[in-house]
């Protein structure tokens, strides 16, 4: 503990056994619940990656179809 508090800073210490006295007594974080707008960002981000993926899929198909 004294070496943690060396290293990190008090405040980093109190933080972290505040933290784990709040998990045990069952509080939940608020992490748990994820927000709404942030699925859908993913699922838009997601839907941008593969989209992009199979373009250049299919340019790379397109260009090399004629050899």
């Amino acid at each position: 503990m004294v070496l943690a508090t060396l290293l990190l800073g008090p405040e980093a210490v109190v933080g972290a056994l505040t933290l784990i006295q709040a998990l045990a007594e069952g509080e939940q974080t608020p992490t748990a619940n994820p927000e709404p707008i942030g699925l859908v960002r993913f699922f838009l981000g997601l839907l941008l990656i593969l989209t992009l993926y199979s373009g250049a899929w299919l340019f790379t198909y397109w260009i090399s179809k004629d050899e």
